[in-house]
């Protein structure tokens, strides 16, 4: 594995931290007391944060005061397992780690992200960006769907369902070549909760609690908590829940079979649903341009701290200036509307039902109904292993819809919370699945 690189930034404003002391009852009266982080306080933060960011980098030099040795143990912990879910889950080679600690104290009269404990230790809650850059572990020619899809041609003689597999072995090719040759990134977003105590020369790391889980992703995948007296318990994730590594369980043969039984339903009623309609033996999918609908999406996202400030949605990250300007934001709810603008950049016509901010354009169960309806797409309970680029995953509860960005991994691009090709997790999109022809 090449050398590992490091970024660390630190986002810092005015730090006033308040603690109230309230005695039982008379004669003792309450207590206030005000505790401000002075200036090398503040400096000590910075330093401890970057060397806790450099352990994850590979970073020579860090300071042994600074982390105590159950910090140091864990920063190695996370960088074995980084490597294993790129191994395992994503069935690539992680080259680099970059870590970016963001710590910003908003209005005084929300809580602070800093206070301090009983026995005089900080308690800091931070966020933190990990990008992991690695390479795909297949080419194009041995990538296992690949081998299925070509497996299900030579065993069919519909069309269109083969015209579907040559089209799918073409953009997974495209897809697999430019992520094995140059390389891709997965982004978590981390809040932690550290507790540091204060020696002679600052502030060292003494225990660290993280999570990604959101929304999107309740679960989550990198998840730690600290238990006390020293141990750390990682509730990792199950990797049959992602699509690189069901396929290489499976035999070609046996995904053969299972892509060609999907593709005959899905291909074959959209064929006789288009003749019937408009009279016509064009195939129902040739509008339709998935790559053009994959770099929308992709283009129009990130990956983001930043959060929707609305009630009943703080915590849904958002960063708005990524967007789109020549179309309505939704704050907080733009994930139907993000969708519908990548399907329209793939070529889908617009009609008197679908159409920038009419009710199939911006709510998630109407654009399925609105697609379903059209015979633009097909409805499928299925693991999402055979969706090609520009199909769309729903949540069970149909309140949220995300597009396949990317194959290789498989990965998708969503708004809101915002996801710049995020690893496709089964658990959390596992059974509505909309495949477009």
């Amino acid at each position: 594995m090449s050398r590992i690189k490091f970024v660390s930034v630190l986002v810092l404003f005015a730090l006033l931290i308040g603690v109230q002391q309230v005695g039982a009852n008379p004669p003792t009266p309450p207590v206030a007391q005000q505790t401000t982080v002075n200036p090398e306080e503040v400096q000590s933060i910075i330093e401890v944060l970057k060397d806790y960011s450099g352990i994850l980098a590979g970073k020579g030099n860090i300071s042994p005061a600074t982390l105590s040795t159950e910090i140091l143990g864990l920063g190695e912990e996370r960088k074995h397992f980084y490597n294993v879910f790129f191994k395992q889950a994503l069935h690539s080679t992680l080259e680099s780690i970059e870590s970016e600690f963001y710590l910003e104290i908003q209005d005084p009269n929300i809580e602070s992200q800093i206070s301090v404990l009983p026995e005089g230790q900080l308690s800091l809650q931070v966020e933190e960006m990990v990008t992991l850059r690695g390479r795909y572990d297949a080419t194009p020619e041995d990538y296992p769907l690949n081998q299925a899809a070509r497996w299900a041609l030579a065993r069919v003689t519909s069309k269109p369902v083969k015209n579907a597999l040559e089209n799918y072995i073409q953009d997974a090719t495209e897809d697999i070549e430019k992520s094995s040759t140059e390389g891709f990134e997965i982004v978590f977003i981390l809040r932690h909760s550290l507790v540091m105590e204060k020696f002679s020369d600052g502030l060292r790391i003494i225990r660290d609690s993280f999570t990604d889980t959101s929304l999107d992703n309740p679960s989550g995948i990198d998840n730690v908590i600290w238990e006390g007296e020293g141990k750390l318990f990682r509730n990792a994730p199950d990797y049959m829940r992602f699509v690189d590594y069901r396929i290489y369980q499976k035999s070609i043969e046996t995904m053969g079979r299972e892509m060609l039984a999907l593709y005959r339903k899905v291909y074959d009623i959209s064929e006789r649903q288009h003749q019937s309609d408009i009279g016509d033996v064009r195939p129902a999918w040739s509008w339709y341009n998935r790559n053009a609908a994959a770099s929308y999406i992709n283009a129009y996202t990130s990956n983001t701290t930043r959060k929707c400030r609305l009630l009943f949605h703080n915590g849904i990250m958002a960063d708005q200036s990524k967007w789109n300007a020549a179309y309505t934001k939704h704050t907080c709810t733009d994930c139907t509307n993000y969708v519908s603008q990548g399907l329209l950049s793939g070529g889908m016509p617009t009609d008197g039902t679908w159409y920038p901010e009419s009710l199939a354009w911006i709510r998630t169960s109407a654009l399925k109904d609105w697609l379903l309806a059209k015979g633009y797409a097909n409805h499928v309970c299925w693991y999402p292993d055979y969706l090609n680029l520009g199909d769309l995953g729903l949540t069970d509860d149909q309140e949220h819809v995300v597009m396949v960005g990317s194959k290789g991994p498989t990965r998708y691009s969503a708004h809101t919370n915002d996801r710049l090709l995020y690893p496709w997790d089964s658990a959390v999109l596992p059974s509505q699945l909309i495949i477009i022809y």
